[in-house]
């Protein structure tokens, strides 16, 4: 039977936001510090998603894949590790009571934010579409409520006021990797206390849907060009012209202003108009085509398009 103490069960993808890829640094600190992952647990709606970075990593490092049908069915499974501890990363569904109580030792929950800031399923989004300067990594002890948990550690990030969601999630993946290298072992001695959050102080975060892709031309450009890096791969930021859809990967502000909703199109430059200022487009995809900066997207669709210049 294997040594409980030294076990630990992961729940979850290591995703931290929707749209990214994850190299499960995390995981692998646990691994590095010599913990056995017997079996990661993925919620049941991921069965049919490319979930293709932790299903690579299990393989690669003979862990099992746990989908499960219902919550006593899962609890079943687990109690066939011996395990005490659980960690948790972008698992996506609520753990029932039942499992929580189950091990001795809690769940420990990787959350990318500075909690109580920021609970919810966004907290990568949310802070760039806020415009903040600041986020982190909190490791919590999952409890019913979601993100309300005790905090045993954190750790803060500055944010690069460009970076989109991919590399922000990438930098608190690395800051997380490094947090479970240093606390984990405490944390399960019992060596750090988890101390209570302030609600008073908590903020919580919208699920964002693919509604929230269209550009609004009646936001600021500021806004907008925040949503194009906060919506990275998923939802995207798609405009709309001549029945046909467009996606905005790459863009910036300029104080340019014009009617709202017109497009700027110049020499080798391309931008809308907004409430204030102007969104101009560096990189964008066409339908049914790659992804191309400006200069090429004008030379195959002004003249097609017939976008008005300036």
């Amino acid at each position: 039977m294997k040594n409980s103490s030294k076990t630990i069960l992961f729940f979850g993808n290591e995703k931290f936001a929707t749209g990214i890829k994850t190299n499960l640094l995390a995981l692998k600190a646990v691994l590095a510090l010599g913990y056995q992952i017997p079996a990661i647990i993925v919620a049941q709606s991921e069965k049919n998603q490319n979930e293709t970075e932790i299903i690579d990593f299990a393989h690669k490092n003979n862990i099992k894949i746990i989908n499960y049908t219902n919550n006593q069915e899962l609890l079943n499974k687990i109690k066939t590790y011996n395990t005490k501890t659980a960690l948790l990363a972008a698992y996506g569904k609520i753990i029932p009571t039942s499992i929580l109580n189950y091990f001795s030792n809690g769940i420990i929950n990787i959350h990318p934010s500075l909690l109580p800031k920021h609970r919810g399923p966004t907290p990568i989004e949310s802070v760039i579409l806020n415009g903040e300067d600041k986020t982190g990594v909190s490791l919590i002890k999952l409890v019913p409520e979601m993100d309300q948990g005790p905090i045993f550690v954190q750790s803060q990030l500055d944010i690069i006021p460009s970076i989109t969601k991919q590399d922000l999630s990438d930098q608190l993946d690395q800051l997380a990797q490094t947090m479970i290298h240093d606390h984990l072992d405490n944390i399960l001695g019992g060596k750090i206390i988890p101390m209570k959050q302030n609600d008073q102080l908590a903020s919580y975060d919208h699920k964002i849907s693919k509604a929230d892709s269209i550009l609004d031309p009646k936001k600021p450009a500021q806004t907008l060009e925040r949503e194009v890096r906060a919506f990275t791969k998923w939802p995207k930021s798609r405009f709309i012209f001549n029945n046909l859809e467009f996606i905005v990967t790459k863009s910036s502000v300029v104080n340019k202003n014009g009617p709202i909703g017109k497009f700027y199109c110049g020499k080798n430059q391309f931008g809308i108009y907004t409430s204030k200022g102007t969104l101009m487009v560096h990189s964008i995809i066409p339908p049914g085509k790659q992804e191309m900066d400006t200069v090429s997207f004008l030379a195959g669709y002004k003249t097609r398009l017939n976008f008005p210049q300036e």
